[in-house]
């Protein structure tokens, strides 16, 4: 803990080692973070190395009193949802869903992480962000609604729709 304290206050003091070091430790994760956002690897690059000056830039704001992964993931995320505001993410309007699709079934865990990546990117955006945050970021339909500015309703639609396009994908896939 004490060499992660000090990895912490020699980034905060502008150390470019110790901030290369730093981002070498936690670019791999918050690059995936970014890769389910993007719609390809450039754009997920551009993603994270914004995502990682604001990191830079707040670190000093950082409360040692929680994870510092989850902390640095949250920034991630809202840099990624404020990049896909600036191209005016669009979202279809709310239809009730069929309720059968609010089973729990385990729809993510059952492919592997680069076929998951494959489906998101062929997904609708609307669709894929409101998946990431619902079932991989583990935010509420209520959060989400206020992140994106939409409805609870638009949230749910565009999950429900998100489920159905994976189980149909994910049905392509095993064959």
């Amino acid at each position: 803990m004490t060499q992660d304290f000090d990895l912490l206050q020699s980034c905060i003091a502008g150390n470019s080692r110790a901030q290369f070091q730093f981002y070498s430790q936690y670019s791999a994760k918050l690059y995936g973070v970014c890769l389910r956002y993007a719609r390809d690897e450039a754009e997920a690059k551009d993603m994270l190395q914004e995502g990682f000056i604001k990191i830079f830039r707040e670190l000093a704001s950082f409360r040692a009193e929680g994870n510092i992964e989850a902390w640095m993931r949250k920034i991630v995320v809202n840099t990624a949802l404020s990049r896909l505001r600036k191209k005016n993410l669009q979202f279809l309007p709310y239809v009730e869903p069929p309720s059968s699709i609010y089973s729990d079934e385990e729809i993510i865990g059952a492919i592997s992480a680069e076929e998951l990546i494959a489906v998101l990117n062929q997904m609708p955006q609307g669709y894929r962000t409101v998946l990431n945050l619902y079932a991989i970021e583990g935010y509420s339909h209520a959060e989400i609604a206020e992140m994106l500015d939409i409805s609870e309703g638009t949230s749910r639609s565009q999950y429900a729709r998100a489920k159905i396009v994976l189980k149909n994908r994910l049905g392509a896939i095993k064959k």
